[in-house]
């Protein structure tokens, strides 16, 4: 593949990569199920087609939480764009659609807190910078979800935003197609075994919602026994409001702390 301008390090399946900066060539391999090209890249050099002009994608809300930022806008290109889409305002926590566009080197850049994102100063000049276009979106009323298997292939877990009855284990019909993508799958790895772990917001009393984690995350394990996935492969777990992902002050953070996270064991 053509060279990039710098190469994000990742720990991923027991093994810690390094970060490098700009390199002549590089490479990939076959036989491995890209992501949705409608889902943005972690940097904009990553972009799969390799163009330059805007770039258009969309945020997972997960995807929201993960990576550095520099500058307040424009941003350096190899800031991650997820976040950056946050800082700038243009989606919240909860992930949606963004228009990504190439701008000119900056001689600094300068961090700040913005939305609940810090990014950090760069003092020195950048080769290229990104900045957003169009105005912020009304939040997604349910976090936008990470492409499951592609998920769980590359970084080994990921969270499911799949709807229950409020203060419920009784699943919703909207989760349906989301756990038919956990359960296929698993479908594919007769050997491989997974923790599911429930987890709450901060809304209510510790103990109850610790409850009620344990009850959603078993729901997902009987749902899953229900559809040929051999019962002994699955663990379930409560944590409760113990772990949160995001702040418990907005509703973006709330909503993104609601979730059942799969993890490969």
């Amino acid at each position: 593949m053509p060279g990039r301008s710098v190469y994000r390090a990742a720990s991923r399946n027991g093994i810690n990569s390094l970060a490098y900066g700009p390199w002549t060539a590089s490479f990939r391999f076959a036989g491995v199920t890209p992501p949705d090209p409608n889902l943005c890249p972690e940097t904009i050099s990553e972009r799969e087609d390799q163009k330059d002009g805007p770039l258009a994608c969309i945020c997972p809300a997960e995807q929201t939480l993960r990576g550095r930022v520099w500058g307040s806008g424009p941003y350096t290109n190899d800031s991650s764009l997820c976040p950056a889409a946050v800082h700038a305002g243009v989606i919240t926590q909860t992930g949606g659609r963004i228009i990504a566009l190439p701008a000119p080197s900056e001689a600094s850049y300068s961090g700040s807190l913005r939305n609940g994102i810090r990014s950090d100063n760069w003092n020195d000049p950048w080769d290229a910078s990104i900045r957003f276009e169009g105005a912020q979106q009304p939040p997604a009323t349910t976090p936008v979800q990470s492409p499951v298997a592609h998920t769980l292939r590359t970084l080994g877990q990921v969270a499911l935003y799949i709807q229950f009855r409020t203060n419920s284990a009784e699943l919703d019909a909207p989760s349906i197609p989301i756990l038919r993508d956990l359960q296929q799958f698993l479908s594919t790895d007769p050997a491989l075994k997974i923790l599911i772990q429930g987890h709450t917001d901060n809304t209510g009393n510790a103990t109850n919602n610790r409850a009620l984690s344990q009850r959603r995350a078993e729901a997902v394990r009987t749902w899953l026994s229900s559809q040929n996935i051999d019962a002994s492969r699955l663990k379930a777990e409560g944590k409760g409001q113990d772990q949160p992902l995001a702040d418990n002050i907005t509703e973006a953070g709330r909503a993104l702390n609601r979730r059942v996270q799969i993890i490969r064991q």
